[in-house]
């Protein structure tokens, strides 16, 4: 029926997406279609528009995620005890390797931290989520898989872990 192409009827498809795409976008900026029928959009700007509203939906909850999990370790009862134990001003940041270990940076060098296996599993889940999505705000990563994942206290303040 359909002409045979290696990637079947994605060419049909794709233009009726974007066809239909451009009225729905000349709704939403208040114009109306044609009485002759649908308005004809540019297909590139269609396509950076597209990627820009895609990307920006994409990037944000992932960003959120990170956020919210880097709150949650740095009030863990753990990493508060020894953050506090160390002299103020001393620990500029934390350490989370993949495996979910971590230790403090400090002045004088690292100082691991025992964690219970919830705090161990949200280590991890943070290092995932910033590894994968190379979240803003996180120390960027080498190339290799294994890279500790560094978060700078630089800036937070001893009430802010409470």
């Amino acid at each position: 029926m359909f002409p045979a192409f290696p990637g079947g009827m994605i060419p049909i498809v794709a233009s009726s997406a974007a066809s239909l795409a451009g009225v729905l976008i000349s709704k939403a900026a208040g114009h109306s279609s044609s009485s002759a029928g649908n308005v004809s959009v540019d297909p590139k700007e269609f396509e950076r528009a597209l990627n820009k509203a895609g990307g920006s939906r994409d990037r944000h909850p992932v960003d959120q995620q990170a956020s919210d999990l880097r709150q949650r370790l740095l009030q863990r009862p753990e990493l508060e005890a020894a953050i506090y134990s160390q002299p103020a001003g001393s620990v500029s940041g934390v350490e989370i390797r993949a495996d979910g270990s971590l230790s403090l940076q400090t002045s004088r060098g690292p100082v691991a931290v025992q964690l219970g296996s919830a705090s161990r599993e949200l280590a991890q889940s943070l290092y995932a989520v910033s590894a994968v999505q190379g979240v803003a705000g996180t120390a960027s990563l080498n190339s290799a898989t294994q890279s500790p994942l560094l978060l700078s206290l630089q800036g937070v303040q001893g009430g802010a872990l409470r």
